[in-house]
């Protein structure tokens, strides 16, 4: 058992990691099963908290497991829920109406730059942690999310 890894995700990126696991499955039931899957993990895990150089991109791919393991059982593809309150970190921060701009662009952005963006702003992972976490190049997240950002930009009327 490992109490230490277990209250070190706890405590500091419990909202985030739900957060994500809502943003990327249609089932809010289900991202809750997966979000306690997560913990069922950490807690089973031999590897002390000493021992993960990077925490965030630790707890976010076995969550990215997770998700992948239940779609396989469960669904044939990933599909992005299209509920308002994934998206409560952005509410806490805007307007009602620019909370529901964003979320807008943000479903008619591609699954891989959406997941991009969730990760970099809500879930607050470092391009590498990204890379890390979906197991790609630093440099495909660093173009997903410039494409992703140039394209909400576009859809929301940003002229800059």
């Amino acid at each position: 058992m490992n109490q230490a890894l277990v209250e070190a995700v706890a405590e500091n990126m419990s909202a985030s990691l739900l957060g994500y696991i809502k943003a990327l499955l249609q089932d809010k039931s289900l991202a809750e099963d997966i979000f306690q899957n997560v913990f069922c993990k950490l807690w089973k895990t031999k590897i002390s908290v000493e021992e993960i150089t990077n925490l965030k991109a630790f707890v976010f791919k076995i969550a990215k497991n997770e998700i992948w393991r239940e779609l396989g059982k469960k669904h044939s593809r990933l599909r992005i829920v299209e509920d308002s309150d994934i998206f409560e970190a952005v509410e806490e921060k805007t307007s009602e109406l620019d909370a529901i701009c964003i979320e807008e662009s943000l479903l008619k952005i591609p699954k891989e730059q959406r997941e991009v963006i969730y990760l970099k702003i809500y879930g607050q992972l470092t391009f590498q942690e990204i890379a890390d976490t979906l197991g790609t190049s630093k440099s495909t997240i660093t173009s997903r999310y410039r494409y992703a950002i140039e394209k909400m930009r576009e859809l929301l009327g940003d002229t800059n």
